[in-house]
């Protein structure tokens, strides 16, 4: 009987001193108005936790973003090298509306980290993870977001916004006043076409990312079910496709100085055109 105190003591004493799980927890937190006071306790909680993380040697690397980065399978080794654990929280779990106190978590084990390892350890860490997708995805299509230079035409006179290159394009001008009287006399017929750039810089696919006007924005498979689109956009697509095919080379997007195969999008604004002498119609 002695023996059950003695063996009740050692498993005590194992138990103290066994790995526990150090996985991030992520806390059931609603999202709260950033403008009410009820935010500073769990916030000032989240932070407590993360710097307490921090302390016992618990540090994590997170990575937010709206769409997963196609690196996000290389990040946990690349993180493990530098005895971190890697973590993607998506923009939808953390709250597009008010305010999770999650991200003081995230804030506070950041500076931790970058205490540690410099200012610059997480942009060090994704452009390796960056390396390991480049020589994976050699041959397959790069999203744009990950090249240093992304594909643009070598033509300098298009103008260019923040969707890339922007071409005025002549229409019909029965089609045009028919998409006027479908949508709204303030719309103008827009689309947003994707051209698949190899990298030759040889265009080999087109596609039709959004046909958008003014209050109606119709995107990928979802045009079909459009009124506007059917009546105007679908005859409106083939007069974009032979304007763009008038630039058969673009320039390639570089991923670690390297031409690759991607996506690019143009936005196509049509204007109508007087059918009589060709001029545009204001």
């Amino acid at each position: 009987m002695r023996i059950l105190p003695v063996v009740f003591l050692l498993l005590f004493s194992f138990t103290a001193f066994a790995q526990t799980d150090s996985a991030f927890i992520i806390p059931a937190f609603d999202t709260a108005s950033v403008f009410s006071l009820r935010v500073n306790k769990p916030c000032s909680s989240e932070r407590n936790r993360a710097i307490k993380d921090a302390k016992n040697g618990n540090l994590y690397f997170f990575e937010t973003a709206i769409v997963t980065p196609l690196h996000t399978k290389y990040m946990p080794q690349v993180c493990k090298s530098y005895h971190l654990r890697y973590f993607y929280l998506s923009e939808a779990k953390l709250g597009y509306e008010g305010f999770n106190p999650l991200r003081c978590y995230v804030a506070a084990m950041d500076s931790s980290v970058k205490a540690k390892y410099g200012d610059s350890i997480k942009a060090r860490i994704v452009a390796k993870a960056d390396s390991c997708l480049w020589a994976g995805v050699s041959s397959d299509t790069v999203e744009e977001k990950y090249c240093h230079i992304p594909a643009s035409l070598a033509d300098t006179s298009i103008f260019k916004n923040h969707f890339g290159e922007f071409f005025h394009i002549k229409c019909d001008s029965a089609l045009y006043r028919k998409f006027k009287r479908l949508s709204t006399p303030m719309a103008e017929p827009v689309m947003l076409i994707g051209l698949l750039v190899e990298p030759d810089g040889k265009i080999t696919s087109y596609k039709l990312n959004c046909f958008a006007s003014e209050g109606y924005i119709y995107y990928d498979d979802t045009v079909k079910f459009s009124r506007v689109y059917d009546s105007c956009g679908k005859y409106l697509l083939p007069v974009a496709l032979r304007a763009l095919a008038k630039y058969p080379v673009w320039k390639p997007a570089l991923m670690e100085n390297k031409p690759v195969r991607v996506w690019h999008t143009v936005e196509v604004v049509f204007e109508k055109e007087d059918n009589k002498n060709g001029a545009i119609e204001k």
